[in-house]
């Protein structure tokens, strides 16, 4: 490939890439706050089951995505997600080992709030 060809293909990749994070934007401070809770619980068991799969599936423990700054951008975005875990673990019905999920997350909270919750 000539240079030339590499510089456009880089191009039409990073205005894909900007695309993307526009649309993300978009859906966290538009299209999110207006879900309900049902629909919130819905979105979080599809993305956090695609993301433990994928890990999986990349040899990584499913569980590695529930580190510290995940769990802080989770509540950036959703302040309420330690009460939508009781739904989400609910439409996984048995996927997954939700106890040491739950043990997990609330140990990351625990330290970053430096108590218990």
């Amino acid at each position: 490939m000539s240079n030339k060809s590499n510089k456009e293909i880089l191009k039409k990749l990073e205005f894909k890439v900007e695309q993307a994070k526009k649309a993300e934007d978009i859906f966290w401070k538009e299209a999110y706050p207006k879900m309900n809770k049902k629909d919130k619980i819905k979105f979080w068991a599809s993305s956090l089951n695609r993301s433990m799969r994928f890990q999986e599936e990349s040899g990584f423990s499913a569980y590695s995505i529930y580190n510290t700054n995940w769990l802080k951008d989770v509540l950036k975005s959703e302040p309420d997600f330690f009460e939508l875990l009781s739904g989400i673990f609910s439409i996984w019905s048995g996927t997954w080992d939700t106890l040491k999920i739950e043990k997990i997350l609330k140990n990351k909270h625990k330290k970053m709030k430096g108590n218990s919750i």
